[in-house]
């Protein structure tokens, strides 16, 4: 039988442990007085990165080749392209890609570098042909002859031909040499280009796009798994409450480890905002499975389909955001062999591998 007021009460504690977990990071930071161990959020930052990689490969991705493959679908998602959740995954990996290179602020430095590059060539060009033209005048102010010239230099006689043939040298061989000094100085500029930091404005803004990518991942599955909790009954539900519990714990101090890095302006309300959305996600989610429940069967093909789809997007999502944002960032990047280093280093990844561990055993249940 189906227990409403049960089902109720596990809205309400799917949401407290979502909202704190998200929300615990933030506090920590904004309100030093708790006396919380300073090494806290860099244990939470790094569990956090494997957690939501066990969350992309080990939860979403395989559930959504369950849901897609699943027997009570027709031939085309079982037997035609059972491939189909791959394929979505990897769509949605691309767009991000796509997203990330029109909003990347090294597009805007690579485009100032171009121009630069553009008017010093010009410049120098400009200066060649003057040198050159300004040689051929004082050829013609003197009256050279090219055989006197000639001569002289065999000769050396005139100390005054001699001292003009060394100018005339000089001044013929620097546009000769102009180009590759040229080349020289405009490889210059772009190695100073390539080291050119990132600004405060623009490393937040970059932060700011990756953990957006991690809470739309996050959040496109927490609905449907919210669905998925308020329609099953008797001790699966027990099991699957007790086990979802743990799921959001962890995703959430992830999440949560990830916005509270960022550095928000004073006062600003958009880092507990999301930390708020993410706590909602799933109650919201079980709402409508407590709303619909006599009518949302999990397993219908519009439930499969739906659930199969989002999961595949939302690994996608989590994929690159946790591989290419978070782990390669964190331990290949070249800022990261400067600040992470040694023992330091070592700790970090173990505490990726135990949130990987500890969340790819949380799906034996959930």
């Amino acid at each position: 039988d189906y227990d409403t007021p049960w089902h109720i009460a596990a809205v309400g504690i799917i949401f407290a442990i979502s909202t704190s977990s998200a929300c615990f990071p933030m506090i920590v930071k904004t309100y030093p007085r708790l006396r919380v161990p300073t090494s806290f959020l860099f244990f939470a930052r790094h569990f956090g990165t494997g957690v939501l990689l066990a969350a992309a490969f080990v939860h979403l991705l395989t559930e959504a080749f369950v849901s897609l493959t699943s027997k009570c679908l027709s031939d085309y998602w079982t037997k035609r392209y059972p491939s189909t959740a791959g394929a979505v995954c990897l769509g949605a990996i691309l767009l991000v890609t796509l997203v990330e290179m029109i909003f990347s602020p090294n597009r805007h430095l690579i485009r100032e570098k171009v121009q630069y590059i553009e008017e010093l060539d010009e410049s120098r060009s400009s200066q060649d042909e003057a040198v050159f033209h300004d040689f051929i005048e004082n050829a013609k102010r003197q009256n050279y002859e090219l055989d006197e010239i000639k001569k002289a230099r065999k000769s050396r006689q005139s100390t005054r031909f001699q001292g003009a043939i060394n100018e005339s040298q000089e001044d013929l061989v620097q546009p000769q040499e102009m180009p590759n000094e040229r080349k020289l100085k405009v490889t210059e500029v772009e190695s100073n280009f390539e080291s050119i930091p990132l600004s405060p404005e623009q490393k937040f803004q970059r932060m700011r796009v990756q953990v957006t990518m991690l809470e739309m991942g996050v959040l496109f599955h927490g609905i449907f798994i919210g669905m998925s909790l308020s329609v099953a009954v008797g001790m699966e539900f027990n099991m699957f409450l007790v086990a979802f519990g743990f799921h959001q714990l962890f995703e959430g101090l992830a999440l949560g480890s990830r916005i509270a890095a960022l550095p928000w302006p004073k006062g600003s309300k958009k880092p507990w905002l999301m930390c708020l959305s993410y706590g909602a996600t799933a109650p919201v989610g079980q709402a409508l499975g407590v709303a619909t429940h006599s009518a949302y069967d999990p397993s219908s093909d519009t439930g499969l389909i739906l659930v199969g789809i989002f999961n595949a997007i939302s690994s996608g999502l989590l994929i690159y955001a946790a591989l290419v944002e978070l782990l390669s960032e964190d331990f290949l990047s070249d800022e990261s062999w400067r600040v992470l280093r040694g023992a330091r280093r070592s700790f970090a990844f173990f505490m990726v591998f135990l949130g990987a561990f500890l969340m790819s055993l949380v799906a034996a249940w959930a």
